[in-house]
This record gives C-alpha cells, structure tokens and sequence, in this order.
C-alpha cells in the first residue's frame, strides 16, 4: 500500500528536524510520496522562510535592497545542506535559483509574490531529494506542473485548484523510488506560479492524494496528538485518537491549526 506523507514547516526547520523527517521516511518503505512545506521557525523569536521571502518580494517590488534578506533565505537551506555534507557544487542550484527570482518575468506584482512565496517549498523539496540521494534513498523531485496540478488565476495568492487536475494526475505513472513534491502551489493555464491560501501544503497532499487514489495520507507535525484542549493552556489534555472529516473541518474552521481545512473539504467532496 503506498502512503503519502506530508510534513509542516517546523517539522523542517532546520537539520535536526530534517533527521527527524528522514527517519519517518525511512521507517516505513510504503511511504514514498512526500509533500513539503517551506521551513518554519527553528525557535519561538525566529521568521518562516515564507515571510522572508515575502520581504524579498517586496523589496523587489519598491526596487529596496535585498542583499541581507536573500542570504538570510539562502543561509536557512545552506545550513541544513551543511547537516547532510551536501557539497556547494549540489548546492549551487538552490544559489541559482533564488538569486535569478527577481530576474524573472511576472503578470504583475501579485504572481511576483506568489512565486517567490512558492519557492520556500519548490526549494525545500529540491533540497530534500539531494539529501536522501546523499543518505543512498533514491528520491525525485516532482514539480507540480509535471504532476499537472492547474490552478485559478484570479487570485495568485489564494488560487483554487482546478477539476482537470485529477485527470492530469490520473494519467502520472510513478515508480519505487520516492517522490518529493513541494506543496502549496501549482500553475495557471498560462504557467504562472499560483499559491494556495497559507497552510496550503495540506491542500497539495489532499490533491494529490485523491488524484493517485492513495489510500493513506499521514500528515505529520511537531505535536503528537490532536488534543481535547491546546496543550498550552492545559496541561495534559487527553489526545483524540479519532476523528470523522466533518468534526476536523469544524475545528479547523473555527482556528484549530494542525490542518488546514481547505484540505479536508476536498475529502468531503470526494474529489
């Protein structure tokens, strides 16, 4: 049975946690569908790597300098490269690409942030599938428009996903070795980078996981349960061991944060 897992941003903050990834991965070899999000706060005062690249954004959109912003970005994959010896000539890709974002041709202000937001994941997953290759894991990165995930355009920040990409995903074969997929974003008909509303690396691995039929899609993050109450607020609330779709939809719906509850309405439709 081939399982699709997703991991959440704090999950990959940094080197140690990507150990912790990687050992999920490796501790189960039906899980060979992997869904990314971009890294999170290594400790409480840090930033994500998807507010710094909103920072980046905006300093190429009022033409302000981004030089100590782009190395904070680059330094944060750099430093988990650094974890697994990743070598700079493997490395250099990663450079490449954030350095050549602003060189890029947009619609208009909108799509430059989406797609700089985007590659917070893009680049993670690129980074994923180097070091797994590096620990003898064979891995592929899978961009999304390979997969064929179709995207409104009306709004490139908060883009719905469009029917014909169950279809595309249908007809997408796959192998033995894992595939790591970068969540959050897909693409226009045109072939602009469009993001889900934030949180929407939950959406990817529902998409996904209902277009190849997975029938099993693990979402992990840094909390070990779903509790009856916040953890940091009580001490000790008793974990809920399960749940239908519906009372996760209410709950995420109301602030709950584990899930985002877009994901869970793609469930609920049977999409």
């Amino acid at each position: 049975m081939t399982k699709l897992i997703k991991f959440g941003g704090s999950s990959l903050a940094n080197g140690d946690q990507y150990k912790k990834v990687i050992n999920i991965i490796k501790k189960d070899k039906t899980r060979q569908i992997i869904v990314l999000s971009a890294p999170g706060k290594r400790f409480d005062d840090d930033i994500k790597v998807t507010d710094l690249l909103i920072q980046y954004a905006k300093a190429v959109i009022n033409k302000q300098d981004y030089k100590d912003i782009l190395n904070n970005i680059i330094g944060r994959y750099k430093d988990i490269a650094d974890t697994y010896d990743i070598s700079d000539d493997e490395f250099a890709p990663i450079v490449s690409i954030f350095n050549n974002l602003p060189k890029q041709k947009y619609p208009n202000n909108e799509y430059l942030l989406a797609a700089f937001k985007a590659h917070g994941e893009r680049m993670n997953a690129k980074l994923m599938s180097i070091v797994l290759n590096h620990l003898n894991i064979k891995a592929k990165f899978v961009d999304p428009k390979e997969l064929g995930i179709v995207v409104s355009k009306d709004d490139p920040n908060a883009a719905d996903v469009l029917k014909e990409t169950y279809e595309n995903l249908g007809h997408f074969g796959y192998g033995n070795e894992k595939l790591v997929i970068p969540g959050f974003f897909g693409y226009t008909k045109d072939g602009n980078m469009a993001t889900f509303a934030r949180g929407g690396s939950d959406i990817t691995g529902s998409i996904i996981a209902n277009g190849l039929n997975i029938p099993m899609y693990e979402n992990f993050t840094d909390v070990s349960s779903i509790y009856s109450a916040n953890p940091k607020i009580i001490n000790h609330p008793a974990p809920i061991k399960k749940m239908t779709y519906r009372e996760m939809r209410e709950l995420a719906y109301a602030g709950f944060s584990v899930f985002n509850d877009e994901a869970i309405i793609l469930q609920l439709r049977g999409m």
